[in-house]
């Protein structure tokens, strides 16, 4: 076998791990709690800190689209009224 004078290193992408969580009072010592953490890879070209900034806005996104149906849904129980 012979030997690549100049190998190629593999270079992965970046992974972004992104984890947001939200707590909610419900009353009468109650609390209900939302989290949600999203890992991706930096696409092709990408910045590194561009990826995290989309990566984290994708997380926020999610974590309040799932923090308003519990929210409502806690609203319909009679819980969680301000």
């Amino acid at each position: 076998m012979s030997e690549l004078k100049d190998p190629v290193e593999r270079v992965d992408p970046p992974r972004i791990n992104v984890n947001l969580s939200y707590k909610m009072n419900l009353g009468n010592y109650e609390s209900a709690s939302v989290g949600i953490g999203i890992t991706a890879s930096a696409m092709n070209g990408e910045k590194t800190s561009d990826a995290v900034d989309r990566v984290y806005a994708l997380t926020e996104a999610k974590l309040m689209e799932k923090f308003a149906e519990m929210k409502k849904e806690s609203e319909e129980m009679g819980l969680g009224k301000e």
